[in-house]
């Protein structure tokens, strides 16, 4: 089974894993979507420690030490930032192709209606976000180096 199955065996897989697994794909969409949000707050957070510590600290070597590691840093956490919303969106796809009656098949036909006027959030949070930070911390390893050469 993939994200490209029938209706019909995505339903029968659900009912499989109501009854025997203790695991839905319910169960999946809430893990991934609290360890996403928990992974990009401590992304934030550490994107904010680095960022304060790079401009209080007054001597420019130091300051190119701070930018490596926090873009390395940066670098790792977008990493699993972007590979749990890759996992978060296949879960969110299979639940939109579930029977109409379950919610998530719901608010799709109704967030249809309205698609042009809402952006993809978790796109935000999995991918754009993340890339902007690494790259305003690149762009402080690269001011760095020229200020210290």
């Amino acid at each position: 089974m993939d994200i490209n199955s029938s209706k019909e065996e995505l339903e029968k897989a659900l009912e499989i894993q109501m009854e025997k697994a203790g695991w839905t794909f319910f169960d999946e969409r809430e893990f991934l979507e609290n360890l996403m949000q928990t992974r990009f707050n401590f992304l934030i957070t550490v994107y904010a420690f680095f960022f304060s510590t790079f401009f209080l600290c007054e001597k420019e070597e130091y300051r190119l030490i701070i930018a490596i590691i926090a873009s390395i840093i940066i670098f790792l956490i977008s990493l699993t930032i972007c590979r749990i919303y890759i996992k978060a969106d296949i879960v969110l796809k299979i639940l939109y192709e579930l029977d109409s009656n379950y919610t998530s098949g719901i608010i799709k036909k109704e967030l249809g209606r309205c698609s042009g006027f809402l952006p993809n959030v978790n796109k935000f949070i999995g991918y754009r976000i993340p890339i902007v930070l690494l790259i305003t911390s690149v762009l402080g390893v690269i001011y760095s180096m020229i200020k210290v050469l």
